[in-house]
């Protein structure tokens, strides 16, 4: 079962904010943040702004962070 719509609704785009900004808090505290590979505050701006087709591509790493499996 989906966690998240294809539509990519607000709220959907929110759940995968949420999920990912433990990392980036944990990064900036460990002196890691913006390191290759990891999310920044970029990664969320595309989150919020990026096409629902662009954020289809990653659905199967959204949707395990978001569930709390490793992606």
């Amino acid at each position: 079962m989906s966690i998240l719509s294809p539509k990519w609704s607000a709220e959907d785009r929110l759940l995968v904010v949420a999920a990912l900004l433990p990392a980036i808090q944990e990064d900036i505290y460990a002196g890691r943040y913006s390191a290759a590979g990891r999310p920044n505050i970029t990664s969320l701006q595309h989150i919020i702004n990026d096409p629902a087709e662009v954020l289809e591509e990653y659905r199967e790493g959204f949707e395990a962070l978001v569930s709390g499996r490793k992606p």
